[in-house]
């Protein structure tokens, strides 16, 4: 099995340690503090595992936990000869990005209460990229922190974009039924007006 992404990761860790404790999924939640079903759900890959589940679990069975977050290195000592298959490949390059062209990006802050102007602020993407790759290639603690933070800002990001799209189409359907209540107030007074002519 290829160990590519943090669900793959997640499922060939617990895989591999119910097999090696014979454990079940009920009992491997018992000692952890999860549920059977959380873990389940980590072994069918239709999630992807907590920080909190991917930090007891690696401190339980001496697992890496680069390796577990970011695919970097093996899963543990000595699973290099026995497991090969088990490195995963690392998502961070060797070398530094310089995908970007345009370097700078302007925010504009909001009006202060008492009506100052906007304050302006530059933030150099090359110099903000430049730490990420530093930190993230560190192999500290503080690497898997930024990584999933990163990970999720970009769901947080993700979910205000479709929670801005349900919210123009909710206004969009307001918008209609003001229109048709309109209609439906205009139909039903006119025979009322012819009546009273």
């Amino acid at each position: 099995m290829s160990v590519n992404t943090l669900k793959e990761r997640a499922k060939w860790a617990i895989d591999y340690i119910v097999k090696k404790e014979h454990l079940s999924n009920i009992k491997l939640g018992m000692q952890m503090g999860f549920a059977a079903g959380t873990i389940n759900s980590y072994r069918r890959m239709t999630t992807d595992p907590s920080i909190e589940f991917i930090l007891k679990f690696c401190e339980l069975f001496k697992f890496n936990v680069l390796w577990f977050v970011l695919g970097e290195g093996y899963p543990f000592l000595g699973a290099r000869e026995t497991y090969p298959e088990s490195k995963g490949p690392n998502p961070i390059s060797t070398s530094p990005p310089d995908i970007f062209d345009d370097h700078l990006l302007t925010l504009r802050e909001p009006k202060a209460d008492y009506g100052a102007p906007a304050a302006e602020q530059k933030i150099s993407i090359e110099e903000a990229v430049g730490k990420a790759y530093k930190i993230l290639s560190s192999g500290t603690a503080l690497s898997v922190a930024l990584y999933l933070n990163i990970q999720q800002f970009a769901a947080a990001l993700d979910s205000s974009q479709e929670l801005k799209a349900c919210r123009d189409k909710i206004s969009e359907l307001k918008a209609q039924m003001l229109e048709s209540r309109g209609q439906v107030d205009s139909l039903t007074a006119a025979p009322l007006d012819k009546k009273i002519e």
